[in-house]
C-alpha cells in the first residue's frame, strides 16, 4: 500500500512539474512540438497528453519499483536471501513483472483519458492502481518471490 501511495504522489508531483515547467506540451519549444513535425506523427490524436502521460507514469513507476523491491524481498515475501545470484535473478523477474503491469496501468490510464474522457488522476490513482495491485501481487507470488 505504500508502494501505492509514493507512486500516486510521483505521479501527481511530476505531473504539477510537467504542466509548470511546460515539459512535453504542445504550446512550447519541446519533444511534443519537436515530434509532431514528423507526418506519421500527425496521426496520433492528444500526442504531447499521450507523451505527458507516459513520462510521468514512467518517473512514477520507476521511483515506486525502487521502493517497492525491497519491501517486497524482505517483508512480504521473505525472501532473505542476499546470494548474488539470488537477488539478480529475483530483481530481474521483479523488474520484468513491473514493466508488465507497467505498460497495463498506462494502457488504462491514455484508454481511460484519451479514449472515455475521463480524470487523469482518478484513472491513475483508482482505476489503474487496482489493476497493478492485483498483476503485482500475483507475479511475485508466483514468478518473483517463489518458494522453491
Amino acid at each position: 500500500m505504500l508502494t501505492t501511495i509514493i507512486s500516486i504522489a510521483a505521479y501527481a508531483g511530476f505531473l504539477w512539474l510537467f504542466e509548470q515547467e511546460g515539459w512535453l506540451a504542445g504550446e512550447s519549444g519541446t519533444m511534443a512540438e519537436f515530434m509532431l513535425k514528423h507526418p506519421w506523427l500527425e496521426q496520433v490524436p492528444n500526442l504531447s497528453k499521450s507523451l505527458r502521460i507516459f513520462a510521468v507514469n514512467g518517473i512514477s513507476w520507476a521511483i515506486a519499483v525502487a521502493f517497492s523491491f525491497v519491501t517486497n524481498k524482505l517483508y512480504v515475501f521473505e525472501s532473505k536471501s542476499w546470494a548474488r545470484k539470488t537477488v539478480w535473478r529475483e530483481a530481474a523477474s521483479f523488474v520484468g513483472a513491473r514493466l508488465f503491469s507497467f505498460a497495463s496501468e498506462t494502457g488504462v490510464i491514455l484508454l481511460w483519458v484519451s479514449v472515455l474522457g475521463g480524470n487523469e488522476i482518478f484513472a491513475k490513482a483508482v482505476v489503474g492502481q487496482i489493476l497493478v495491485l492485483i498483476l503485482n501481487y500475483v507475479l511475485s507470488k508466483l514468478v518473483v518471490f517463489k518458494k522453491t
